[in-house]
This record gives C-alpha cells, sequence and structure tokens, in this order.
C-alpha cells in the first residue's frame, strides 16, 4: 500500500527561518519564497482561510500546490513563537536507537562510542511519535548496526510506516536474513544503503579490519532479487562506500562496476569521510588530492550516467547547489539536522560528538526543543560572519565542524578544506535554481 493510498497529509511548518511544506507525495521539504511564506501565514492562521481559498489569493500558488499534494488536508504547525531559534525543531533526524556492532571497523566515526546499548521499543516508538507530532517526517538510521537487534530495528521501521515517515537505513549488510530483507522491503523504506568499502575481500580489508566483505555482497544480492520479485518501486538499493583521499580511479571505477555487477541501484559516493578520530591538523593535509577525488568522481558520473547512479560529494566545486534553508547561518547539524544516540545524548550530527543534552534527562524531545539552553549556545558557536559574504556561502554553510574541530580542538575559523582559502577553482560551481517553491537538501557540506 502506498503512501497516497494510506492518505497522510502534507504539512506545513511556519518556522522562524521560514515556511517549509512536507510533500508527502514526493517524501520531501519544500520552501516557500519569503514573501509568499508570509503572506499564507496571516491567510492561513489570522484569517483561517482554507488552502482552496489561498490558492484563490495567490493563484500562483495552485499549480504548484497541487503538484506536491497540498490540500485542504493539510496538516498546520507554527513554531514562530515558540523559541528565538529559527528553527524550533529541525527537518531530518538521525536516529540510531542501537549502538551494538558485530563488527570493529578502524575507520568507524563512530567507534569511540560502539557499546552494548539498544532503546527499548516502547522508547523508540515514543520517540518517533514525537517526532511526527512534530514535523520531523525524514529520518536515518545507521548505528551501530541497526539490524543487530530485530525487535528494536521493528519498532523504529514499523512506527514510521504507521505514521507516514519517510525512514532509509545504512546496514553493513553481514546480519540480513531473506526474512528480514522481505520485511524491510514490505515498509516502503526509500533507502537502504549496504556499507562495502571495497571491490574484493583485500580491498575491503584496507578499510575494514574485519572483513565480511563476501556476507555484506550476498547482503546486496538478496536485497536486488527480493526487490524485484516483490515488484518493490520504492526503495532503492545502494552500495556505500567510505570515501578519502587517497583512492584511485581503479577503486571508483571497480566499485561502480561491482555495484552494476550486483544490480544495485546507485553507488553513493556521497559522503567524503569525516571523523574526530584524527590528530589535530589531519584535514588541512593534501587538500588537493580530495578535490582530485570528487573531480574524479565527476567525470565518473558522466561515464556511466547511463548506466547506474553514481552521486558525489556535497560540494559546490562539482555542482551541488543550496544545503539546507537559504538565509540560515552555520552548519546544517543542530538547526534543520539532529542527532539521537542509543545512550540518549542528543548531538548536531552523528560525526559531530558536541553533547547538547540527553533525551533520557529532559524525557521528550519537546521537552528538549522546549528548555535547551544548549541548543541556542551551540548555533550561536557555529555562525562564523567571516563567511557570509563569500559567494558560493550557500552551497557550504562555512562546510563542516568536525573537520575544524580536528583542525584546531575546537569549532573556530574554516572549514580546513574549504575551497575559496585554497584558491581551488570555481569552474563547478552552479548557480542555484530557487522559485516560489524550492526543494530542501539537508546534505552535510563539503
Amino acid at each position: 500500500m502506498s503512501n497516497k493510498e494510506r492518505c497522510f497529509p502534507a504539512i506545513i511548518r511556519f518556522e522562524n527561518a521560514g515556511c517549509i511544506i512536507w510533500s508527502q507525495k514526493y517524501r520531501r521539504y519544500y520552501v516557500l519564497e519569503k514573501s509568499i511564506g508570509e503572506k499564507i501565514y496571516q491567510l492561513l492562521l489570522a484569517d483561517k482561510m482554507s488552502i482552496s481559498d489561498v490558492c484563490k489569493c495567490i493563484p500562483e500558488l495552485n499549480e504548484q500546490f497541487f503538484d506536491i499534494g497540498v490540500d485542504d488536508t493539510v496538516r498546520i504547525i507554527d513554531n514562530t513563537k515558540r523559541t528565538q531559534r529559527p528553527f524550533y525543531a529541525p527537518l531530518e533526524c538521525y536516529y540510531d536507537f542501537t549502538n551494538k556492532c558485530n563488527l570493529r571497523c578502524d575507520c568507524c566515526y563512530n567507534k569511540k562510542h560502539l557499546g552494548h546499548t539498544t532503546m527499548e521499543p516502547a522508547v523508540i516508538s515514543s520517540i518517533m511519535t514525537e517526532m511526527s507530532e512534530l514535523g520531523i517526517q525524514r529520518l536515518y538510521v545507521a548505528g551501530g548496526e541497526p539490524t543487530i537487534d530485530v525487535p528494536a530495528l521493528k519498532a523504529y521501521i514499523d512506527t514510521a510506516y504507521e505514521l507516514g515517515i519517510t525512514t532509509s537505513m545504512v546496514t553493513n549488510g553481514t546480519l540480513l536474513t531473506e526474512d528480514l530483507c522481505r520485511y524491510l522491503l514490505s515498509r516502503e523504506l526509500v533507502d537502504i544503503s549496504v556499507s562495502i568499502d571495497g571491490y574484493d575481500e583485500e580491498s575491503s580489508l584496507l578499510r575494514r579490519n574485519d572483513g565480511k566483505f563476501k556476507e555484506a555482497i550476498e547482503g546486496v544480492k538478496m536485497l536486488v532479487r527480493l526487490k524485484k520479485e516483490m515488484g518493490n518501486t520504492i526503495s532503492e538499493i545502494c552500495v556505500k562506500p567510505i570515501i578519502d583521499r587517497y583512492q584511485d580511479r581503479e577503486f571508483f571505477e571497480k566499485m561502480i562496476e561491482l555495484t552494476m555487477e550486483l544490480g544495485a541501484d546507485k553507488v553513493k559516493f556521497a559522503n567524503a569521510e569525516r571523523s574526530l578520530n584524527h590528530p589535530l591538523g589531519y584535514y588541512s593535509k593534501d587538500v588537493d588530492s580530495y578535490y582530485k577525488t570528487i573531480k574524479m568522481i565527476a567525470d565518473l558520473q558522466k561515464e556511466y550516467k547511463d548506466k547506474v547512479v553514481v552521486t558525489n560529494v556535497t560540494n559546490p566545486c562539482v555542482g551541488f547547489g543550496d544545503i539546507g534553508i537559504v538565509g540560515m547561518k552555520g552548519c546544517i547539524g543542530a538547526q534543520e539536522l539532529i542527532a539521537i544516540n542509543a545512550d540518549g545524548r542528543i548531538t548536531p550530527c552523528l560525526m559531530n560528538h558536541t553533547v547538547l543534552g540527553n533525551y533520557y534527562d529532559y524525557g521528550s524531545m519537546r521537552n528538549f526543543f522546549d528548555n535547551a539552553d544548549s541548543l541556542s549556545t551551540y548555533c550561536n558557536t557555529i555562525v562564523n560572519e567571516e563567511c557570509f559574504d563569500c559567494k558560493i556561502y550557500s552551497t557550504c554553510r562555512g562546510g563542516c565542524q568536525v573537520r575544524k574541530i580536528v583542525q584546531t580542538g575546537k569549532i573556530a575559523g574554516k572549514d580546513p578544506i574549504c575551497p575559496i582559502e585554497n584558491n581551488i577553482a570555481l569552474d563547478g560551481v552552479i548557480v542555484p535554481e530557487r522559485g516560489i517553491l524550492t526543494p530542501v537538501r539537508v546534505s552535510h557540506s563539503l
């Protein structure tokens, strides 16, 4: 049964940052042009108009609202008076309900927090329900390894399915069974990504000392086979390698060829390696290799465009456009995005371990958003005014806080791989297209 058949309404969220719309039809957020957003705020909340009447007053919205599934059933959330922050609650959340893992990979960004903790299924369902009430409609789970505790995983996915929350999962693929794959493919996950860090067992061992290459490959094969058998047209099966600055063209070509051989939908080179598990100054070394790597991926995207989907790092120099909401200052972490960890820690993202609070101390996410002074303090910390006048600011947002911490030991200065600071050619930068209704991409910078 599709989301449309299950009749989940679109959501309009009025935040200090603007008017944000969740389209259940397309499973994504859109932002309204500021003056239009202010106008419909008046019409919907002060004048108590319906969407149909609003579209009569603002005819240019009629076709666009119809296209993304906004109608009189829309759910309206007004957060403009709840906080001084741009957002009362984020748009998206990484929710890792377990920190258990059957592997211990040297490259894991979360290895210091891997352990033996999984949230109780009732707590998981409660948090998911609260997310839905707050209008947070896009959630991700990685871990730990989410398939290591199936009752917890089912609490997460079943609640998302029942509430119409769009979710996806990253797994190491080594614990997948046919029954579990059938279950996952029956629950409308938009993305099931399997972490495979090499094109054969030997290359995989360079980054994954625990191996399990064959098991991960079999997991992908099973997902691909069952997706076809079940007629699933929603879930993308993806191969997701770790990308660093020292892999050669052969590595990327063979990872693409492996993805095609497995029949997966996509190979995701989207997330450049970032971790706090490095010595000071690590990311400023050999910046040129980083840019050569993402240029190489861009070339491979063109070469393989008719064969398989290849994604690249979210860097403006290879054509990635706006990040988050235009006009926002600082990284998306703790603003458009937040992370909840298995032990209750609430952090800006999964890679940034700065603790903003603990779920168990507040008892609810709503209580956290109402009362966590640390959240506002952190958001003020990441506002880097020296970046504001940069011509590519909306496509970078000041860079990654994790890299800054590794560079200096604290959140300060510019991202060490900033293209402007490193005199990188900006030939690949595009002018983002913005309209009355613009899609929002909540993505990590650079």
